[in-house]
């Protein structure tokens, strides 16, 4: 203080450290002496200091552990991975929960939930606001915006077009075939398809809309690898359900629709007229066999053509069962009555009278013919060239049929599911051949029978037969009065009559059958026709939605059967 001044000793003030008076600058509450031990002091302090351990951290650590009390939390960070884990990423937020290091996720799934309830709530809130009719909020930024902002290439969105552009850069930026194979993953979950078949059985309609909409877009762009890859798959599923291939076949045989097609085209093959309605066509079907008089079971009966020549009109068809159709073939009614009544006579199935005119003749087949056509079914062939000529020089086994000059019999087989043993041929002519086809021979003579008898029992029934005549009449004076059918159809028959061979005892041949390549033009412009009515089926948005509700129906009543049953 000596050197103080007046001035000096009037300002005197008291320092805070010593609190002894001084004369301090203004703002200084701290003598130099105090100042320079409290430097010393702190110089000591940091010497002996323990820091904390988290890194960069200058504060001292606390008196329980190696961290001060602002990194407390990286106590729990080094006992997670002491145990070899990881933290849920909101760890700096109170989370404690400890995950495993295959764990796929940042955060745990509590706190997953918790964002998932956090943005529902967001985007639910923003959902259910009524909007006006210019206006309509988006689903992923939560933002109300003009409703023109969310029309998409392919109609209304729920996502507005500065989120569709968003997503399309950021979707751009991603590991395709990463992600997709993390989706293929994570489909594989149990949990997962239970989730995805629930919501197929909740909303089957939608389901059957995307499959027709994807296969609208694999027929217009590729439509024949669309039928290619169908073609495929329907093969594969018949060779993986040969049961349920049965089924169906068996269920087919008795669908008229599909039954009647079948002889509209064999009809349009062989150029042949087909003037049957569906009245007509059903009662034919469901009617018993002409000239057996049984009604197959389990299938509707097929429909013979008296005259192989006249098409399918009325008058000219008759119900015939399956086996019926191929023993009589495209014979007349008087040959092959004629030829029935005569194997049976031969046979001593009946007192009848013999017909070999009945029988036309035929070259038989070379001994090497039949070798091949055993090789190509797969049969064996132990006949000697002896053997085989022996046996073609005997009569007919079935008719008596003799080989003379102009006729060579054949052999057939009595067993049709064995080869060409010696034991299992017999010589047979080429008409009974023809008619015997591979039947059991009990059951063809079986078949013979019955056809004899209904027959013989027609002759007798009178009121039955001028019931027919009747019937016939009627129908020719129909066609008469409509257009004059009859009389058009009565030319032709004799036109085409006087161009057969002169006798009537052989299988009549159509020559006026389609061509191999009219056959390929007309199978080409019925798959032009189907392709371009698949386009069109698929193409239509009404039919694809009336289809996915008759599906959806459909699917729903399987549902609740199974649960009535159960």
């Amino acid at each position: 203080m000596k050197d103080y001044t007046e001035d000096m000793l009037n300002g005197l003030t008291k320092c805070s450290g010593c609190k002894k008076q001084y004369y301090l600058i203004d703002g200084v509450k701290t003598c130099e002496n105090c100042k320079q031990r409290g430097k010393s002091s702190k110089e000591k302090q940091k010497e002996t200091k323990v820091l904390c351990k988290a890194e960069n951290c200058t504060f001292k650590k606390s008196d329980e552990n190696d961290y001060c009390m602002k990194h407390q939390i990286n106590i729990f960070i080094d006992e997670t991975l002491a145990l070899g884990k990881k933290m849920c990423k909101n760890y700096v937020r109170g989370c404690k929960t400890q995950l495993e290091n295959d764990y796929s996720k940042s955060s745990c799934e509590s706190c997953l939930e918790k964002d998932r309830e956090r943005d529902r709530k967001r985007r639910g809130g923003n959902a259910s606001m009524e909007l006006d009719d210019t206006h309509q909020f988006c689903g992923s930024c939560c933002k109300t915006r003009s409703k023109d902002m969310f029309e998409g290439e392919k109609g209304s969105t729920k996502t507005c077009s500065v989120c569709r552009e968003r997503n399309k850069l950021q979707d751009e930026k991603r590991d395709k075939e990463h992600r997709n194979a993390v989706a293929r993953i994570a489909e594989q979950k149990p949990e997962r398809k239970e989730k995805k078949q629930e919501w197929k059985e909740n909303n089957y309609e939608k389901v059957a809309l995307t499959t027709m909409n994807y296969r609208q877009r694999q027929i217009e762009n590729d439509m024949d690898g669309y039928l290619k890859k169908n073609a495929e798959n329907a093969k594969q599923w018949r060779e993986n359900n040969p049961e349920k291939v049965v089924d169906n076949n068996e269920n087919k045989k008795n669908n008229m629709k599909i039954h009647k097609s079948n002889y509209k085209r064999t009809a349009e093959y062989k150029n042949l007229a087909f003037e049957l309605n569906d009245t007509d066509f059903e009662r034919l079907t469901n009617e018993n066999c002409y000239y057996c008089g049984i009604k197959e079971e389990n299938r509707l009966n097929g429909i013979d053509r008296k005259d192989s020549i006249i098409g399918y009109t009325l008058d000219n068809c008759v119900s015939c069962c399956t086996m019926c159709n191929y023993v009589k073939g495209s014979l007349e009614l008087e040959p092959f009555f004629k030829r029935i009544e005569h194997i049976l006579t031969y046979n001593g199935k009946i007192q009848g009278n013999y017909c070999y005119d009945a029988f036309s003749d035929h070259k038989g087949s070379s001994y090497t013919t039949y070798q091949k056509r055993a090789i190509r079914k797969q049969l064996d062939f132990l006949l000697t060239k002896p053997e085989f000529d022996m046996l073609i020089h005997n009569d007919c086994y079935i008719c008596g049929k003799k080989t003379i000059d102009g006729h060579v019999n054949g052999v057939d087989r009595i067993n049709n599911t064995e080869g060409y043993t010696l034991n299992n041929v017999k010589s047979c002519c080429g008409e009974c051949n023809y008619m015997k086809k591979s039947y059991d021979l009990d059951e063809f003579m079986d078949k013979l029978c019955r056809i004899y008898n209904k027959q013989n029992l027609e002759k007798i029934n009178d009121d039955k037969k001028d019931q027919n005549r009747i019937n016939q009449q009627n129908y020719r004076e129909r066609q008469i009065e409509d257009i004059g059918i009859d009389v058009l159809r009565k030319k032709k028959t004799e036109q085409k009559r006087k161009e057969r061979s002169g006798t009537d005892n052989t299988i009549v041949k159509n020559k006026n059958k389609k061509t191999p390549e009219e056959l390929r033009e007309l199978r080409r412009l019925k798959k032009q026709r189907q392709r371009q009515a698949l386009r069109e089926k698929y193409g239509d948005e009404e039919f694809k939605q009336k289809r996915a509700t008759e599906l959806a129906e459909y699917r729903a009543k399987i549902k609740q059967d199974k649960m009535d049953v159960n």
